[in-house]
């Protein structure tokens, strides 16, 4: 059976901690605002400074069939409010044929590093990438430098297959490394577990 695809526009997925939206226009001032950390941005191939920025990046990744979703507190957290925009992760690499996508171009403000917005969100969407998309395999792809990153899919149960070799460009001009974690649907369940679902 084919991987159900695209999810509907108007698509919400909420938990406790979070609500994840399709990012919109309309987002970018907010995003743009709350994603200005330069540590943010430090393992990722771009860096986003402004809402024209967002909004060529959601324009870009569209053509190529990535869907961001905008992550939204859904309870207050210090000095943030209920329903902060504090960060951004997508779906991408569809492969409807062979019934798997990968997760990632995340970014979270830093004062929500460490807390359970990054759990709460790969949750959300590995929750509907396989209960909802039917999707076989969901995958993960890491700067080989990004060890923070790598310790959080090891931590959730994600299983590290490989590294491809100067995957893709640095914004600094040097290759970087890829590392390759992947789930399957197999495995959903224990993952789903250490995850709080």
């Amino acid at each position: 059976m084919a991987l159900t695809w695209p999810p509907p526009a108007d698509l919400e997925l909420q938990s406790d901690a979070v609500t994840l939206r399709r990012y919109v226009s309309s987002d970018a001032p907010e995003l743009a605002d709350s994603l200005q950390d330069s540590r943010i941005w430090e393992h990722l191939p771009v860096e986003l400074d402004g809402p024209r920025d967002w909004d060529a990046y959601a324009a870009k990744g569209a053509a190529t069939g990535r869907w961001p979703f905008v992550v939204r507190l859904a309870k207050p957290h210090d000095e943030l409010p209920v329903a902060a925009a504090v960060g951004c992760s997508s779906f991408y690499d569809v492969s409807i044929d062979n019934n798997h996508l990968s997760i990632g171009y995340t970014t979270y403000r830093p004062e929500v590093w460490g807390t359970d917005v990054n759990p709460a969100t790969k949750l959300l969407l590995l929750g509907y990438a396989f209960d909802t998309l039917g999707a076989e395999r969901v995958q993960f792809k890491t700067d080989n430098a990004n060890l923070r990153s790598q310790a959080a899919l090891r931590k959730i149960g994600a299983t590290q297959e490989g590294v491809l070799r100067q995957h893709m460009l640095r914004r600094d001009g040097s290759y970087r490394d890829s590392v390759v974690f992947s789930i399957l649907r197999s495995e959903w369940p224990v993952v789903r577990s250490r995850l709080g679902g």
